[in-house]
């Protein structure tokens, strides 16, 4: 049985957790936190509130905080000089003929070849 219910208030401890977790890894304390203002059309400000709800964030500052740190995690990925690592996982049919073969084969052709994959949208 689960800890948490997944309707609304264990969405939101679930939140308030993850949040809480991420600022003692980085060490951020009330101290650190800066307030600033924001200015938004109304209705970006509903859809945003919106967002807000459904991943249980009980304040605009949780739910900017996370959106900000994964376009920021987004935008670090997408820059061609941050290191990435990436795992390519085959499901197949072992019992299949000639398979394993074959992809032994284009592991040996390809054991040096260095890929990219970035999902830009430009």
């Amino acid at each position: 049985m689960p800890l948490l219910p997944l309707g609304g208030a264990g969405r939101t401890l679930l939140a308030l957790w993850r949040n809480m977790c991420y600022l003692l890894r980085k060490g951020v304390t009330m101290i650190n936190l800066v307030r600033f203002g924001v200015s938004i059309e109304a209705d970006l400000l509903r859809g945003f509130d919106r967002f807000n709800r459904q991943k249980g964030f009980v304040n605009r500052s949780q739910g900017l905080r996370d959106v900000l740190r994964s376009l920021l995690d987004e935008d670090r990925v997408q820059d061609d000089s941050t290191a990435s690592l990436g795992v390519l996982t085959l499901v197949y049919d072992h019992h299949k003929r000639d398979l394993e073969d074959r992809l032994t084969t284009i592991q040996h052709d390809h054991h040096h070849s260095h890929y990219h994959n970035h999902s830009r949208s430009h």
